[in-house]
């Protein structure tokens, strides 16, 4: 697969999925605006921002309305100037993957 040397927003959950009772950790990467296939791809994550704490929602349609709640958070911070600094560190590890002095 060649490679795709493109940045990504992705909304990223580490933990346990309190909602649906699991115990188990997970870490989910939901690629915001994509749609194609990954398999076989390597994918690299680059954390820019923790939006908010893990959360148990009394049902799933209290979780989606939150996730896109989340979605706009994450664009908007993305697209920020804040962010550019960030993004422009990943962009060069992509092309250049050896140890940056941070």
């Amino acid at each position: 697969m060649p490679a795709r040397e493109t940045l990504l927003l992705a909304l990223v959950n580490i933990g346990f999925n309190p909602t649906f009772g699991s115990e188990r950790l997970t870490i989910e990467a939901h690629l915001v605006d994509f749609e194609s296939d990954l398999v076989g791809a390597d994918l690299y994550l680059f954390f820019l921002k923790r939006l908010r704490d893990e959360v148990r929602f009394p049902n799933v349609d209290a979780l989606v309305e939150q996730l896109q709640k989340d979605r706009v958070a994450g664009l908007e911070y993305y697209h920020s100037q804040e962010a550019q600094h960030y993004r422009d560190i990943a962009q060069s590890l992509i092309h250049d993957p050896k140890p940056l002095d941070l």
